[in-house]
Protein backbone atom coordinates (compact mmCIF):
# COMPACT_ATOMS: atom_id res chain seq x y z
CA UNK A 1 0.00 0.00 0.00
CA UNK A 2 1.33 3.42 -0.88
CA UNK A 3 0.90 6.33 1.50
CA UNK A 4 -1.77 7.82 -0.76
CA UNK A 5 -3.95 4.68 -0.45
CA UNK A 6 -5.00 5.18 3.17
CA UNK A 7 -8.23 3.34 4.05
CA UNK A 8 -11.36 5.23 4.97
CA UNK A 9 -11.37 6.04 8.70
CA UNK A 10 -14.11 4.69 10.96
CA UNK A 11 -17.27 6.73 11.46
CA UNK A 12 -18.64 7.38 14.94
CA UNK A 13 -21.91 8.64 16.40
CA UNK A 14 -21.95 9.39 20.16
CA UNK A 15 -20.46 12.49 21.81
CA UNK A 16 -17.40 12.80 24.03
CA UNK A 17 -16.51 16.17 25.42
CA UNK A 18 -13.03 17.66 25.36
CA UNK A 19 -12.68 20.35 28.01
CA UNK A 20 -10.03 22.92 27.24
CA UNK A 21 -9.15 25.02 30.26
CA UNK A 22 -6.52 27.29 28.69
CA UNK A 23 -7.77 29.15 25.65
CA UNK A 24 -6.06 31.68 23.44
CA UNK A 25 -8.60 34.02 21.85
CA UNK A 26 -8.74 33.77 18.07
CA UNK A 27 -6.28 36.01 16.30
CA UNK A 28 -4.10 36.57 19.37
CA UNK A 29 -0.76 35.13 20.35
CA UNK A 30 -0.57 32.61 23.17
CA UNK A 31 1.10 34.69 25.84
CA UNK A 32 0.03 33.85 29.35
CA UNK A 33 -1.47 37.29 29.96
CA UNK A 34 -3.94 36.78 27.11
CA UNK A 35 -5.24 33.42 28.28
CA UNK A 36 -8.65 32.99 29.79
CA UNK A 37 -9.35 30.68 32.68
CA UNK A 38 -12.90 29.87 31.63
CA UNK A 39 -13.05 26.38 30.17
CA UNK A 40 -14.32 25.85 26.67
CA UNK A 41 -15.97 22.53 25.89
CA UNK A 42 -15.63 20.97 22.47
CA UNK A 43 -17.80 17.99 21.59
CA UNK A 44 -16.19 15.16 19.67
CA UNK A 45 -18.66 12.60 18.31
CA UNK A 46 -17.85 8.90 18.71
CA UNK A 47 -19.69 5.65 19.30
CA UNK A 48 -19.34 2.24 20.81
CA UNK A 49 -17.97 1.17 17.43
CA UNK A 50 -14.91 3.28 18.15
CA UNK A 51 -11.77 1.59 19.48
CA UNK A 52 -12.17 0.69 23.15
CA UNK A 53 -9.25 2.97 24.06
CA UNK A 54 -10.73 6.15 22.49
CA UNK A 55 -12.64 7.33 25.58
CA UNK A 56 -9.55 6.94 27.81
CA UNK A 57 -7.36 8.75 25.29
CA UNK A 58 -9.79 11.68 25.14
CA UNK A 59 -9.89 11.79 28.93
CA UNK A 60 -6.08 12.02 28.91
CA UNK A 61 -6.32 14.99 26.54
CA UNK A 62 -8.78 16.59 28.98
CA UNK A 63 -6.37 16.08 31.87
CA UNK A 64 -3.49 17.63 29.93
CA UNK A 65 -5.48 20.80 29.27
CA UNK A 66 -5.55 21.46 33.01
CA UNK A 67 -1.75 21.67 33.25
CA UNK A 68 -0.61 25.11 34.39
CA UNK A 69 2.35 27.01 32.99
CA UNK A 70 5.56 25.49 34.29
CA UNK A 71 4.01 22.02 34.72
CA UNK A 72 7.45 20.51 34.09
CA UNK A 73 9.04 22.57 36.91
CA UNK A 74 10.63 24.78 34.26
CA UNK A 75 8.94 26.98 31.65
CA UNK A 76 6.60 24.60 29.89
CA UNK A 77 3.55 26.25 28.41
CA UNK A 78 0.02 25.03 29.12
CA UNK A 79 -1.51 22.86 26.42
CA UNK A 80 -2.93 24.99 23.62
CA UNK A 81 -6.59 24.62 22.71
CA UNK A 82 -5.67 24.06 19.06
CA UNK A 83 -3.41 21.14 20.02
CA UNK A 84 -6.00 19.52 22.29
CA UNK A 85 -8.76 19.80 19.72
CA UNK A 86 -6.45 18.65 16.92
CA UNK A 87 -5.53 15.52 18.87
CA UNK A 88 -9.16 14.81 19.78
CA UNK A 89 -10.32 15.13 16.18
CA UNK A 90 -7.43 13.03 14.87
CA UNK A 91 -8.18 10.30 17.40
CA UNK A 92 -11.86 10.47 16.48
CA UNK A 93 -11.07 9.94 12.82
CA UNK A 94 -8.43 7.24 13.34
CA UNK A 95 -9.49 5.15 16.33
CA UNK A 96 -9.14 1.83 14.56
CA UNK A 97 -10.06 -1.23 16.63
CA UNK A 98 -6.87 -3.05 15.73
CA UNK A 99 -4.64 -0.08 16.61
CA UNK A 100 -2.99 -0.06 20.03
CA UNK A 101 -3.84 2.86 22.29
CA UNK A 102 -1.41 5.73 21.85
CA UNK A 103 0.42 7.44 24.64
CA UNK A 104 -0.86 11.02 24.96
CA UNK A 105 2.03 13.27 26.01
CA UNK A 106 2.18 17.01 26.73
CA UNK A 107 4.89 19.00 24.99
CA UNK A 108 6.73 21.88 26.64
CA UNK A 109 5.77 24.22 23.76
CA UNK A 110 2.04 23.81 24.51
CA UNK A 111 1.48 20.99 22.06
CA UNK A 112 0.36 17.40 22.50
CA UNK A 113 2.05 14.36 21.04
CA UNK A 114 0.60 10.95 20.25
CA UNK A 115 3.13 8.13 20.50
CA UNK A 116 3.23 4.47 19.62
CA UNK A 117 6.34 2.40 20.35
CA UNK A 118 5.59 -1.12 19.05
CA UNK A 119 7.04 -3.82 16.84
CA UNK A 120 10.34 -1.96 16.32
CA UNK A 121 8.60 1.25 15.24
CA UNK A 122 8.71 4.59 17.05
CA UNK A 123 5.77 6.55 15.65
CA UNK A 124 5.06 10.08 16.92
CA UNK A 125 2.56 12.69 15.80
CA UNK A 126 3.08 16.19 17.19
CA UNK A 127 0.19 18.65 17.36
CA UNK A 128 2.06 21.85 18.08
CA UNK A 129 2.09 25.39 16.79
CA UNK A 130 5.91 25.38 16.95
CA UNK A 131 6.75 21.99 15.44
CA UNK A 132 3.78 19.97 14.09
CA UNK A 133 4.49 16.80 12.19
CA UNK A 134 5.10 13.09 12.03
CA UNK A 135 8.30 11.37 13.14
CA UNK A 136 8.78 7.67 12.43
CA UNK A 137 11.83 5.57 13.14
CA UNK A 138 11.76 2.01 11.85
CA UNK A 139 14.28 0.18 13.99
CA UNK A 140 14.30 -2.84 11.64
CA UNK A 141 15.31 -0.92 8.54
CA UNK A 142 16.95 2.13 10.09
CA UNK A 143 14.60 4.39 8.12
CA UNK A 144 13.74 7.75 9.66
CA UNK A 145 10.77 9.67 8.29
CA UNK A 146 9.88 13.26 9.16
CA UNK A 147 6.80 14.66 7.45
CA UNK A 148 4.29 17.48 7.97
CA UNK A 149 1.23 16.88 10.13
CA UNK A 150 -0.91 16.63 7.00
CA UNK A 151 0.77 13.27 6.25
CA UNK A 152 -0.08 11.73 9.65
CA UNK A 153 -3.20 9.84 8.58
CA UNK A 154 -1.54 8.26 5.57
CA UNK A 155 1.51 7.14 7.54
CA UNK A 156 -0.66 5.82 10.37
CA UNK A 157 -2.51 3.71 7.81
CA UNK A 158 0.78 2.51 6.33
CA UNK A 159 2.18 1.45 9.74
CA UNK A 160 -1.16 0.36 11.22
CA UNK A 161 -0.39 -3.37 11.22
CA UNK A 162 2.84 -2.82 13.14
CA UNK A 163 1.12 -0.52 15.64
CA UNK A 164 -1.60 -3.07 16.33
CA UNK A 165 -2.76 -3.97 19.82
Amino acid sequence: MTVAEAPTPPQHMIDQRVRVTHVTPAGQSSTRAQRTTSPVVYTVPFSTTAAPWLRDALMEVNELTALAAGWDSYRARPVEASAAVGVAMFLHDHSYHDLAAPQVVPMTDGGVQLEWHRDDVDFEISFSDDDPGVYIEDLRTGDVIEEPLSAAAAYLAKYRARLAA
